[in-house]
């Protein structure tokens, strides 16, 4: 049992379930579809988890360090981590699938110990396929592969041919739901199936989604097979004695459509969760979490307006109040009236203290003549860090304070201080440029990454040379907030077991050691569907918690080429238009139908999602498309414009143009990974071209992107 919220003698206890990660590409899938299920599931690494283990029962860990029982989230320890309780397992493990193959030198393995420990365990894929081969059945690659949809049939087919399909189907396609009687067992065994907990309620003879090379020939002693493929003979296999199981296709894809019922029943009827992990009470522990540990103390946030960082900060703020000051670093690359709105509604609305750093002609200066994209984020980046410091700096060093604000402006840093009264108000130019910072959030988004914020993508920007302001001194400031979710954990290498490091995020590693603050990141455990929860359970706008995917960078990548206040204006004012129309079309929709083109099948203004399902988690995805939506924004994944940098020859009136093209991007996806072009009817788009066409000066044209992804992306830079 897993326990939060420590603070002021409260303590929220949450059942947990681990995800051994081995390297699969659906580790975070499987996390968040447990989590959907309302039981608390964290990733763990392989390598890490008998040292877990050993930490858990209090019996040492296996570097030969003392275990002091404390969950290490993803690979990191840091104190708002949720702590176990000495003693205490999780009430059921679930394997991941992985590239490897189990009988191969090298490849991930876990004890036999490690399966007589009484948890149950689930595995999935090649986590299946090790338990098979660790406790002595048999693996092995057969000559036909199954890759995507198979019907999945109850029960048994004939044991034992590593061929497949004509043993299969000579076996017959036998099996009832929930009542497997008198199907072969183990090569080893004399066990007779009875009842498969694993498929309670479920129907026999759905599509299930495989992806494997290997397969389980033999299933262990005291196993029994309790499903099976016209190519697999052992599509799933259980020892209920021990609460031992193993499915060969992959629950936590859309694609099998019984998964998350057979997710809940492991959960449910096999580890005998309760359901405890709730947004509601992630809210209430967490509020007094971060009050026990900041205080008194006071706590400086990089706000973007993006979903993490806002939902951070209003989190935070609920908790301490005034001890929290925001800086919104504007560097004139938002969308139309992004800025205004982020101080209307977190500064007026939720009444927190806000410093808006007006520093779009600063950024504009350094990326003037720069058109390599990979360039632009790095200068993006390493601007927002040098600003951000630099206004942490005069906070800090008493160019402000936490309580009035700050004083004047960053270029002469005279004028008065801020009271309570003005702080919403509170607007700082920066010009010129500024020393090189050391943090932050790697937010180059695109549509690989898809956090929110200004944050760029390296801390490093060969821009700038060292800081002229010395080391900063934490006389008024004691912690830094960051909106750090579970995915940049995993991502920046925590997950472990063999995966990928998909992206280096700054805000994972710690701060810089001139900064002096301790890191605050109440958001650090959850996925980005959890987040926008926790968001409404605050009270922000469904509009912005549920705002599309967008860029660190901002439109800069939008915008192809150089960066000019012209082109920056074409987008903004294309991008308003589109956002305009689509927003009018979904309510004429909902006057006629009572309905605003909502989730499960993607049908957006009279169009499908085709896309296929990636079941990977990124950061800013919205939820896995079967809730209905009240907002346009939500019945497309994302939609916005882009400038390529073209002009073409046109004409309007009686004369000849020569103007830009203007690009419309719109697509469907359930969590950014994979993408199809969003079906827009053509009245529409005839509507929304016409209208950019007449109302923005400079284009002459406009194009609809109809690329999915692969193999294109959904940013074009």
């Amino acid at each position: 049992m897993m326990r939060s919220g420590a603070a002021e003698g409260m303590r929220m206890e949450f059942e947990s379930i681990w995800v051994v990660d081995f390297g699969g590409q659906y580790n975070q899938l499987i996390a968040r579809r447990v989590r959907e299920a309302n039981v608390y599931a964290e990733i763990v690494p392989y390598e890490r988890v008998m040292e877990r283990i050993g930490a858990a029962r209090g019996v040492g860990c296996a570097d030969g360090s003392a275990a002091d029982g404390r969950v290490a989230v993803a690979g990191d320890d840091r104190e708002e981590n949720i702590p176990n309780k000495t003693g205490e397992l999780p009430a059921g493990i679930i394997f991941t699938g992985g590239p490897n193959s189990v009988y191969e030198d090298g490849a991930p393995v876990l004890p036999v110990s490690f399966f007589e420990l009484g948890i149950p365990i689930l595995g999935i894929c090649y986590g299946a396929q090790l338990m098979a081969h660790a406790l002595g059945g048999k693996v092995v690659s057969p000559d036909f592969k199954e890759y995507g949809k198979v019907r999945l049939y109850q029960g048994a087919g004939a044991s034992g041919s590593v061929d497949g399909a004509s043993d299969n189907e000579a076996g017959g396609k036998s099996g009832d739901l929930g009542g497997i009687t008198d199907v072969p067992t183990g090569a080893n065994s004399s066990a007779e199936a009875k009842t498969s907990e694993l498929f309670y309620g479920i129907s026999d003879g759905q599509h299930c989604w495989m992806s494997h090379t290997d397969y389980i020939a033999e299933a262990p002693g005291g196993f029994v097979v309790t499903s099976f493929t016209d190519n697999c003979p052992t599509a799933s296999m259980e020892d209920a004695a021990r609460k031992l199981y193993g499915v060969q296709f992959h629950p936590e894809v859309h694609h099998t459509p019984f998964g998350q019922e057979l997710l809940r029943n492991f959960l449910y009827r096999v580890c005998g969760c309760k359901g405890t992990w709730t947004m509601a009470g992630f809210v209430e522990s967490k509020i007094a979490e971060i009050r026990a540990r900041v205080g008194e103390g006071k706590v400086l946030c990089a706000l973007s307006g993006g979903v993490d960082s806002s939902v951070a900060a209003v989190l935070t703020h609920r908790a301490i109040g005034d001890n929290l000051t925001c800086v919104f670093v504007d560097h004139g690359l938002l969308r139309k009236g992004e800025g205004d709105q982020v101080m209307e509604v977190y500064g007026k609305q939720f009444n927190m203290k806000i410093i808006r750093v007006d520093a779009a002609e600063r950024f504009l200066s350094k990326l003037a003549g720069v058109d390599d994209p990979e360039r632009k984020r790095k200068i993006i980046g390493g601007e927002f860090i040098a600003v951000f410091e630099g206004e942490a700096a005069k906070l800090m060093r008493g160019g402000g304070n936490m309580d009035g604000g700050v004083a004047g402006a960053a270029g002469s840093e005279s004028g008065s201080g801020v009271g309570d009264a003005d702080r919403v108000a509170v607007t700082v130019s920066v010009p010129g440029s500024g020393g090189l910072g050391g943090f932050g959030k790697q937010n180059d988004e695109g549509d690989d990454n898809q956090h929110d914020g200004n944050g760029g993508e390296s801390s490093k920007c060969d821009n700038h040379g060292e800081s002229d302001k010395g080391k900063i001194s934490n006389s008024e400031i004691n912690f830094l907030l960051q909106g750090t979710i579970y995915p940049d954990v995993v991502e920046s290498g925590g997950g472990g077991g063999g995966a990928a490091v998909i992206k280096s995020h700054h805000n994972v590693g710690g701060l810089p050691e001139s900064m002096g603050l301790e890191l605050l990141e109440p958001l650090r455990l959850l996925f980005k569907d959890e987040v926008r929860a926790v968001g409404e359970e605050l009270g922000i706008a469904p509009a912005l918690v549920w705002r599309q995917p967008f860029p660190g960078p901002g439109l800069a990548i939008r915008c192809l080429g150089e960066i000019t206040p012209e082109k920056l204006h074409i987008i903004r004012e294309s991008d308003a238009i589109l956002r305009e129309e689509i927003d009018a079309y979904n309510e004429r929709l909902f006057e006629k139908t009572g309905k605003r083109n909502y989730g499960a099948t993607y049908e957006v203004a009279g169009g499908e999602n085709t896309s296929g399902d990636s079941g990977s988690d990124n950061g800013d995805s919205g939820r896995d498309g079967s809730e209905k939506s009240d907002s346009g924004e939500r019945a497309v994944w994302q939609y916005f414009t882009v400038l390529p940098n073209i002009r073409s020859v046109g004409v309007m009136g009686d004369s000849r143009t020569y103007d830009y093209a203007v690009g419309i991007r719109a697509v469907t996806s359930v969590d950014g990974m994979t993408s199809d072009w969003a079906r827009l009817p053509y009245d529409l788009l005839e509507t929304i071209a016409g209208r950019i066409v007449n109302e923005v000066d400079g284009v002459n044209r406009v194009l609809y992107d109809l690329t999915s992804k692969p193999p294109g992306t959904i940013e074009w830079e």
